[in-house]
């Protein structure tokens, strides 16, 4: 596992028994192609989830939290359209039913820009899924985010996501988050879809899942530590701070794992050749 990964198993919750989850995973109406279809669920399993800190933000403290399922793997996929949340939108807030707490924490402070987030299965192969797709593994940052012009900053954090080993939740994959804020947040995401005009309006994801290959800059995040444009939730404080240096401390600084796009399945991953 990354060097992080023993720092961020403290922080990791646990709100179901596994005998819970099995069951109501196991339910016909949540399955879909045979593995468990979270957006299928109701409230006796979005309600349930735990609550994590994603980001403070660095220009008014703001707290970003959000219900994440860190006990099960198969409900997460790196969406380059979706950058408003990383697993509880809104929708599904109101669709499920959940309380007033949880449409508040839809609401972002208003320097926030976008949310993005990277699984890592650590070479691990995920066999208690029928099927898997994924981005890069690797975190690099959006340069599109973090301009010199405008004061911009990038919010790291880690949390480990579990499989069911021997009647036991087992911390075995992780996800990254880099979370984006900024004094004049519209602009940045203005400036960000005026690429559009280049592509197709209708397919042009605002985080781009091949700008990491497009540029070399991005994947040096201990770099962007130096240019104080890159901080991190601090994974030794039970509080977790936000921190911004020295970069000897920055906890992300190698991680490793597949930089392209691939699917697993039957027992096998297919990496994007591209």
């Amino acid at each position: 596992m990354d060097q992080p990964m023993q720092a961020v198993i403290r922080h990791l919750q646990v709100t179901f028994t596994v005998t819970e989850f099995q069951s109501l995973a196991q339910r016909p109406e949540y399955q879909r192609v045979g593995d468990f279809a979270p957006h299928r669920a109701g409230a006796e399993y979005w309600g349930r989830l735990p609550v994590y800190l994603i980001a403070r933000c660095p220009l008014c403290g703001a707290r970003y939290e959000e219900r994440l399922d860190t006990h099960y793997l198969g409900g997460w996929y790196p969406d380059p359209y979706s950058w408003k949340f990383v697993y509880t939108d809104k929708e599904t807030v109101e669709r499920k039913g959940l309380g007033e707490e949880d449409r508040q924490r839809c609401t972002r402070c208003p320097h926030f820009v976008a949310v993005q987030h990277f699984i890592n299965l650590h070479g691990v192969l995920p066999k208690e899924l029928k099927a898997f797709s994924n981005q890069s593994e690797v975190p690099f940052v959006m340069p599109d985010f973090l301009p010199d012009d405008i004061e911009s900053y990038a919010v790291m954090h880690s949390l480990p996501i579990c499989r069911i080993e021997k009647d036991r939740f087992a911390p075995r994959y992780s996800v990254y988050l880099l979370t984006y804020y900024s004094t004049r947040p519209h602009e940045l995401r203005e400036r960000r879809m005026a690429q559009a005009v280049r592509h197709d309006p209708m397919h042009f994801p605002m985080l781009d899942p091949w700008r990491g290959v497009e540029l070399a800059e991005a994947w040096d995040l201990p770099s962007w530590v130096e240019k104080g444009k890159l901080l991190w939730l601090d994974l030794e404080q039970p509080d977790l701070p936000l921190k911004a240096g020295p970069v000897e401390d920055f906890p992300y600084g190698n991680i490793e794992g597949i930089r392209k796009t691939y699917m697993y399945r039957k027992g096998k991953l297919k990496i994007d050749p591209y």
